[in-house]
């Protein structure tokens, strides 16, 4: 597998991680903007390097950080996760569709060529990346 491969497999299952705070919106509802701001918030924390900060809120963090470690050993330089977002990509995620399976479940819809979809749940008030 080349470098470039191993990148984007990794990349699916670690870069895309979208979490964040949670809660209701003011009808009581899951509110999308939520769930956007909380995706955006954990890529950039990855984009910066902040890794625990973006582990700690997915439901696996020692699985994430575990994944992130492999992938910085794997590669000469450090990962460009801006460069496989996409240029852009904080101007297309505000208008991702994101749908509720039930008010503590979310999936956010692509809003990149190398986003697939990101599955959330909220565990004690916070949305956080369905890890496994």
């Amino acid at each position: 597998m080349g470098r470039r491969s191993l990148v984007v497999v990794v990349a699916t299952s670690v870069v895309l991680i979208a979490a964040g705070c949670g809660g209701k919106g003011a009808s009581g509802s899951p509110s999308p903007e939520e769930v956007k701001a909380a995706t955006r918030d954990h890529l950039e924390a990855l984009i910066d390097g902040r890794y625990r900060e973006a582990c700690a809120i997915t439901t696996n963090p020692g699985k994430c950080l575990d994944d992130l470690v492999f992938l910085e050993d794997t590669l000469e330089e450090d990962p460009d996760y801006e460069g496989l977002l996409g240029t852009g990509w904080r101007a297309r995620l505000p208008a991702a569709e994101v749908t509720f399976t039930a008010d503590d479940r979310a999936t956010v819809a692509p809003f990149t060529e190398t986003v697939n979809p990101i599955e959330l749940v909220r565990e004690d008030g916070e949305w956080l990346l369905v890890e496994e």
